[in-house]
Order: C-alpha cells, then structure tokens, then sequence
C-alpha cells in the first residue's frame, strides 16, 4: 500500500450523465483505489451544466493542495466535450495521458503494449510489463516492422488513446473505422488485431492462422 510509504494520494473523478455502464466503470476504478490505499472522490453530476458551472467546478479540484489526481470520465456530454478541456488540469494531476506532451502513458495503450511485450518479448508478469519510453520504442520497431497491425475504432476512450500510444512508441498500424471502404482486405492481412468497437465486426473465418487479437 502506498499509505506504508507515507503516501496518501487523493484521485477526483468527475462524471456528467446517467449511463449505468459509465458508473460501473467509474466502481472499478474505485475499487482499485481502495485497493493501493488511494482516497478515492466521486462526483457524479447527473445532467449536463452549463461548460462554465463545469470548468469552475474543475479548477476547483485543480486548484485545491489536497488532491494529486484528476480523472473526467469519458464520454462527456456533446455540450461539455473539447479536446483541449485536458489543457486545464496541471500536468502532475493529469493522470491518463490526455493532455499534450503528457508524461504519462493512456491506460489502455499501456495494457496493450503490455500484452504485446508479453506475446512477443515473453516476459514473466512483473513490472517489465510496463512500457518504457527510453527502452521499448527501438525494440518494438525491430519487433514489429514486418508484423501488419490492425486497430479496430477511432473512439475518444478507445481507440484514440490506443492509437497514440502506438504513434508514441513508434509502432505502424492502420486503423480502421466505420468510414474505412474494403476494411475486410486489412483485416485478412493482418498479424496484430486490436479490437476496441463494441461491435461484432470480426468473422474468424476471414483471419489469418497465428494472428493475434486484442479485445
């Protein structure tokens, strides 16, 4: 636990909406919390305010000592989206990797990186698994250049973070979404499938021996 370091972090996380399914993800990351000993701040907004009742209730969070990390649970309401809303939160609190030039690695790009390096490279679960921005973007271009890589949807909690986490590391993929003509003639190619529509849109018959899918 981080509290027997002498570590007490505080981690806010703003949600605007009703969608039980963004509730039971924001329990999880509860659960989490409580797990490492993190003190764990739920707001829950149920209608959309207007953007600056929003943004002043931000910088409030931003502001204040006691908090070390800010989380908005996406997808934000039409009315309150914006891909700079990131911008606002100090880079310290900014704890997913949204915000430009971040330190920090988008959890599910990490996640999927950390199942490649465990594919490819085999290492045992430990904290190896963790992408290294300083080790892993030489090694992964040697590992991956001759490997197709497909990712499936362009979603802003999705395929998004994904997707520039590969840009991140240096990694080549396609990406494709419900725009792409003939999606089935990358899919057939493809080595490496990673599959974040919610969707079916992968038929097994069409995929290579051996490929490897992430969903």
């Amino acid at each position: 636990l981080l509290s027997e370091e002498g570590i007490y972090p505080r981690l806010v996380t703003l949600h605007v909406g009703d969608s039980e399914e963004q509730v039971s993800y924001v329990r999880i990351k509860e659960k989490t919390a409580e797990e490492l000993g993190i003190t764990f701040e739920y707001i829950h907004i149920p209608k959309a305010p207007p953007l600056f009742k929003f943004m002043q209730l931000l910088k409030e969070h931003c502001m204040s000592p006691s908090v070390t990390g800010i989380i908005i649970q996406q997808p934000l309401p039409p009315r309150l989206q914006s891909d700079t809303i990131y911008n606002f939160i100090p880079q310290p609190k900014e704890i997913e990797g949204h915000r430009a030039k971040s330190p920090h690695i988008a959890p599910l790009g990490q996640a999927v990186l950390s199942a490649l390096k465990y594919i490819y490279i085999k290492q045992e679960i430990s904290e190896h698994l963790y992408p290294n921005l300083q080790e892993d973007p030489s090694q992964f271009k040697s590992l991956f250049k001759s490997k197709k890589i497909v990712l499936l949807g362009n979603g802003l909690t999705g395929g998004k973070p994904i997707g520039d986490t590969l840009t991140q590391f240096k990694i080549n993929y396609i990406n494709i979404n419900s725009q792409t003509p003939n999606p089935q003639e990358y899919i057939e190619q493809a080595d490496i499938i990673i599959s974040v529509v919610g969707k079916k849109v992968l038929d097994k018959k069409i995929l290579k021996k051996d490929v490897v899918l992430l969903n």
